[in-house]
């Protein structure tokens, strides 16, 4: 079952359809398990049971790339804060063999990718005070984002309305508060150092 039997919970789009991704947070001998819904009132069915890579905790948080035809699922390691290990999606079949991402340097622990654009990613969550960039094969491009004070971000999505960019995230205080905060944004590199 793991460490929690559920922590995290995506979307992804199988033919402009959604598809609804559990997975658990796991360390030590427990496996790795990702958990799909079909809808709401479907039972889950296990598409990911993995032994836990070792010394590894995944699965505080994960994120998810492309679609259920062609993507991935990607779950940083809260222990090494240098590495994430993706596994490949092919025609709504998860691989049990993963990718090992190296970072090229430690970064804060419970992260997740975020997309920034069509061909970047940033990494985000706590004690990442400059949010590294990732290019879409998830090669650290030595780029940042830079949100002054935000040492803890989390549900970050950058989106469009009436013409204007923003970003949305949850900046979490010291675990005790949270606020929501919408930045409007100049340009796709506002915030790039």
């Amino acid at each position: 079952v793991g460490y929690f039997k559920t922590s995290d919970v995506k979307v992804i789009y199988d033919n402009g359809n959604p598809v609804v991704l559990v997975c658990n947070m796991n360390h030590g001998g427990t496996n790795l398990k990702v958990y799909k819904y079909n809808n709401t009132a479907s039972n889950p069915e296990v598409i990911l049971d993995v032994p836990n890579p070792s010394g590894a905790r995944l699965g505080d948080k994960f994120s998810v790339a492309g679609t259920w035809q062609s993507g991935k699922l990607i779950f940083h390691d809260y222990n090494t804060k240098n590495k994430a290990y993706s596994f490949a999606i092919n025609g709504g079949v998860v691989s049990t063999v993963y990718d090992t991402i190296n970072y090229g340097a430690s970064y804060g622990n419970i992260c997740a990718f975020y997309q920034y654009s069509a061909s970047e990613w940033m990494l985000s969550g706590v004690s990442t005070y400059k949010m590294p960039l990732f290019s879409a094969t998830f090669v650290n491009t030595n780029s940042t984002l830079d949100l002054p004070g935000a040492s803890a971000v989390h549900g970050v999505r950058f989106f469009r309305l009436y013409g204007k960019s923003y970003m949305a995230y949850l900046h979490v205080d010291s675990g005790t508060s949270s606020k929501l905060k919408i930045l409007e944004l100049a340009s796709e590199s506002d915030l790039k150092t």
